[in-house]
């Protein structure tokens, strides 16, 4: 149960890092993983918010000249 907790924990963690638009090296280096492939595959789940604002921002650069 203990362990089952701390996973949870850790999934809040990486959630929060990428929430606020942490680069995947530094959310790597605070998850304390070996590699960036490693902590993408588990946590880097697309987050629609981020999509969406992502997707605004990209529409904006292509739309605005």
């Amino acid at each position: 149960m203990l362990a089952e907790r701390l996973d949870e924990w850790r999934a809040v963690q990486a959630n929060q890092l990428f929430a606020v638009g942490t680069d995947l090296p530094t959310a790597r280096a605070q998850m304390g993983h070996h590699s960036a492939t490693f902590t993408a595959n588990v946590y880097g789940h697309a987050d629609p918010r981020q999509a969406r604002e992502a997707g605004e921002k990209v529409g904006a650069l292509l739309w605005s000249r």
